[in-house]
């Protein structure tokens, strides 16, 4: 696995633009930058919000929540998800259609980022800028 793995699903996706979500990503990526490296290594956050926060939910249409923090057994690297979800109550009607079209609850996770930590699991692999990290989740945002 390389530094930094991006598995997504595009088929439903093509024409829902979450321009919103973009925009406000791309004005706080500093901020979102160093809250994912406050947090990253931390245990048992697996499916909590990690941005935005809760009363932003209808007005961006997408969230991103910690997926499961994980050790690989062949290779013993740690690794972090994230998941980038649609919302069903969005604002946006094309981002609740295209949840109601996949029927998988109020959010459907569209994209998962798994992210090389470093020896120990406890923060970002230090081969890994923080900048890249953002750099690729911004441009799958973007190509939704």
């Amino acid at each position: 696995m390389s530094l930094l793995q991006l598995f997504f699903s595009r088929n439903v996706f093509a024409n829902v633009r979450p321009t919103a979500f973009y925009n406000t990503l791309v004005e706080k990526r500093v901020d979102v930058g160093a809250a994912l490296v406050k947090s990253i290594g931390a245990d048992n956050i697996a499916g909590q919000r990690f941005w935005p926060n809760a009363a932003k939910d209808k007005e961006l249409g997408v969230r991103i929540d910690w997926g499961m923090k994980y050790k690989e057994k062949t290779s013993g690297k740690w690794y972090r998800n994230l998941d980038i979800q649609l919302n069903a109550d969005a604002n946006d009607a094309k981002i609740r259609n295209a949840v109601a079209e996949l029927q998988r609850g109020t959010h459907t996770k569209i994209i998962t980022v798994i992210i090389l930590l470093g020896e120990g699991g406890e923060t970002l692999h230090p081969g890994l800028p923080l900048d890249k990290v953002m750099d690729e989740v911004i441009r799958q945002v973007e190509e939704l």
